[in-house]
């Protein structure tokens, strides 16, 4: 169970569409991943295939932790590919990571991180 789910997206399509089958714990904004703002604290932040888009995800993650709890984690999940494998050190220097797995699937390979805020 979770007290409260906040989804963020860029597409104010994917937003409405979200909305529509959202419950009272759950709510949607759309906004640009890198500049969000929000005065909400969260126990868990995740970035769904979506770090690699980021046009600096060393500052992202940064700008991330301030929305964390005192004991809030981030995780972020990505296929591999030149461009994710790049993004990992870059993402690493922010925060250790505290555990993280590998997986495969029909569409290649990926990892997840689980990030410890210091």
């Amino acid at each position: 169970p979770y007290k409260f789910f906040l989804g963020i997206d860029l597409s104010p399509e994917a937003v409405t569409q979200a909305t529509e089958i959202s419950d009272a714990r759950t709510a949607f904004a759309v906004s640009d991943a890198e500049t969000f703002e929000t005065d909400a604290r969260f126990d868990v932040i995740i970035f769904n295939q979506s770090m690699y888009y980021m046009r600096d995800p060393r500052a992202t993650m940064a700008h991330y932790a301030r929305f964390l709890t005192p004991k809030g984690r981030i995780i972020v999940a990505m296929t591999e590919d030149p461009r994710t494998l790049s993004a990992w050190p870059l993402i690493e220097s922010t925060m250790p990571v505290e555990d993280w797995m590998t997986y495969e699937q029909a569409e290649g390979r990926g990892t997840v991180k689980l990030l410890k805020p210091v």
